[in-house]
């Protein structure tokens, strides 16, 4: 016993080395991240919406938006110990976020299979968080990122408490994770019901063994969990209602979202769009078929099983049902876009390395050595070649940002011709130009999709165009940009004409100032400068 508690120890202590070469990893790869602007729409949106929230705005109300509010006030938080729009600290924050999620991965790896499963499992997430997929939606801080965040440690937690390793302490802890998880993207609701379905098939385990005793703990762990999930969503709905704006929030968060957003596709033609969608999110380094390997692996040894009872048997299971629930939340909403599929990564890879510690278990001499060998050789296979052509693109970002274009000429014109305290508005489906040229909204509309109907089905959020001429009669912008001239994400079609209200307003308080043209004369965008004597008294 001795002796085989012994090279236990020395096996984890070889393989803790290789949980500090993650964490490296995980930092040097997001290093290119720090020297990016803001480029992307979703965290262009939020940083506007965070500005609005630092200047004394509430989220929804002040600042329109259809993403959990989690990441919103994260970056406000940022914003305001760090500066305005300050993005390089927001990279920094995210960068740590990255190297503590790719150290939760590990924990999780080695409740579930030991040593190589946390090795396999945390190196695969280090490299895969960062090149996987386009640096516009990995480098980005989206939402997913706080998603994931609350889903991996809420899971350890539990994970812990189901083993006996932890209080009830565990449980409360868990509950605040998955609640964070949900207040960041709604998606995570799928990841909670991993959690459910756990609970049932622990709950349905126990009563045909008669255990009396694991049922009363299961049902306090579990419903604890519930419980004080509820309580944190709560609390956040209670803060809505305080400064009035709870219909705001429950309209943004959740029915937006049902009602508009997702309104595009039926559920027929997304489940159509699943293969698609599982192909582009598991391609990378075949992180999809380790995935597939990895599920089949833990479900041929629940058969061959018996008990349930094991840490090892209820964390393996606790992340498949991660992995399909996390699958489905990811692609159900039909948009094939690099940064849903963070949502997959650290369960995927957590599956990867169950299959590397299978074929490390099952294998021994030089069978042990040809199997291991080819394993291993395949995902480099898959790897190499994805960081070769990946990140030297990550790298000469800044330089491709560097030249002139457009949405830069666009934010320097606007920096340099008004004062810091001066509000813009920006019509289009573009909320670039506040964060590049570090203004606020003149609107509770930083972008117009919710007047327009536009990536909503074509659906008008009702009374939008008569709050958007609310905001902007009551304290009329500096500048006004028209972004569809050049059919700026196809605002091409949404022209200021067909929008009396505001082309009314727009020929009554303000005269064109400037046109930013390509070489050959084609308009990108017409910017408007308020009349002196426009503002409204």
């Amino acid at each position: 016993m001795i002796e085989k508690d012994t090279q236990a120890a020395s096996a984890n202590a070889r393989y803790s080395r290789w949980l500090w070469l993650a964490l490296i990893v995980a930092l040097l790869l997001r290093l290119p991240s720090f020297s990016l602007p803001i480029w992307i729409l979703d965290e262009a949106a939020i940083a506007t919406a965070a500005d609005a929230i630092v200047s004394g705005g509430v989220y929804y109300r002040d600042a329109v938006g259809h993403r959990g509010p989690l990441t919103p006030y994260l970056y406000a938080g940022v914003f305001a110990a760090t500066g305005r729009y300050n993005m390089f600290a927001l990279r920094v924050v995210l960068t740590l976020l990255v190297v503590i999620l790719t150290a939760l991965v590990w924990r999780m790896g080695s409740r579930a299979g030991g040593s190589v499963t946390a090795a396999a499992a945390a190196l695969l997430f280090a490299v895969l968080a960062s090149i996987s997929h386009p640096a516009s939606d990995l480098f980005a801080f989206n939402t997913e990122w706080p998603l994931v965040l609350g889903s991996l440690a809420g899971g350890t937690l539990l994970l812990m408490r189901l083993s006996g390793g932890a209080g009830h302490w565990a449980s409360a802890a868990a509950g605040v994770c998955f609640a964070a998880g949900f207040l960041s993207r709604q998606s995570c609701a799928f990841d909670c019901l991993a959690v459910v379905v756990l609970c049932l098939i622990l709950v349905g385990h126990a009563l045909r063994q008669g255990d009396r005793a694991r049922m009363v703990f299961l049902a306090l762990t579990f419903g604890i969990i519930g419980f004080v999930f509820l309580v944190v969503v709560g609390v956040v709905g209670l803060a809505f209602w305080r400064v009035g704006a709870l219909s705001e929030a429950v309209f943004g968060f959740w029915r937006y979202n049902l009602e508009y957003y997702t309104v595009g596709m039926t559920v027929a033609q997304r489940v159509a769009s699943m293969p698609h969608t599982a192909w582009a999110a598991g391609k990378p380094a075949g992180i999809g078929l380790l995935a597939l390997a990895g599920v089949a692996i833990v479900l041929a040894r629940r058969h061959a099983r018996s008990k349930l009872i094991s840490k090892e048997g209820t964390a393996q299971l606790f992340i498949v049902l991660w992995a399909v629930f996390a699958f489905l939340g990811s692609t159900l909403p039909g948009r094939v876009h690099g940064h849903y599929y963070i949502q997959l990564l650290a369960p995927w890879c957590l599956l990867a390395g169950i299959v590397f510690s299978h074929v490390h278990e099952v294998s021994s001499g030089k069978r042990y050595r040809i199997a291991y060998s080819m394993l291993v050789g395949s995902v480099l296979i898959g790897l190499v070649p994805l960081i070769w052509m990946v990140l030297p693109t990550n790298l000469a970002m800044q330089q491709r940002w560097s030249v002139d274009t457009p949405t830069e000429w666009l934010a320097r014109y606007i920096h340099d011709t008004t004062e810091g305290t001066d509000k813009i508005f920006v019509w289009g489906f573009y909320p670039h130009p506040y964060a590049l040229a570090r203004r606020s909204a003149a609107s509770r509309y930083s972008y117009c999709s919710f007047i327009t109907g536009a990536n909503a089905g074509g659906k008008v959020v009702p009374g939008a165009i008569e709050n958007l001429m609310q905001d902007l009669e009551g304290d009329p912008p500096r500048l006004i940009v028209d972004t569809a001239p050049g059919d700026y994400f196809h605002w091409g079609q949404y022209p200021v004409r067909d929008f009396p209200a505001l082309a009314d307003f727009i020929a009554a308080k303000y005269e064109r100032d400037y046109r930013i043209r390509r070489h050959d004369g084609w308009v990108f965008f017409n910017i408007y400068r308020l009349r002196d004597g426009g503002a409204s008294p």
